[in-house]
């Protein structure tokens, strides 16, 4: 799987094609339905992917708080 930070400036990158197509691209308003489309996709995965780095970042986080605090039990076959 790709590095966090390259998938997301990969859909940086996509949605800055997506957006410059407007001078380009066809002028159909279902094409530009689709192209919009698209930009709403991309904007929602790299707001996901941020979410995911959010609260991966946190459940690291509280685990190093509890192992430095003490307060994690570790679970062995006999417990």
């Amino acid at each position: 799987m790709a590095e966090p930070d390259s998938t997301n400036e990969n859909l940086k990158l996509a949605l800055r094609r997506v957006v410059l197509l407007r001078e380009t691209g066809p002028k159909s308003a279902a094409w530009h339905r689709a192209r919009v489309q698209t930009i709403w996709r991309l904007h929602q995965l790299m707001e996901q992917g941020s979410e995911i780095r959010s609260q991966e970042s946190g459940v690291r986080n509280l685990a190093i708080t509890a192992a430095e605090n003490d307060d994690i039990e570790l679970l062995t076959p006999d417990s």
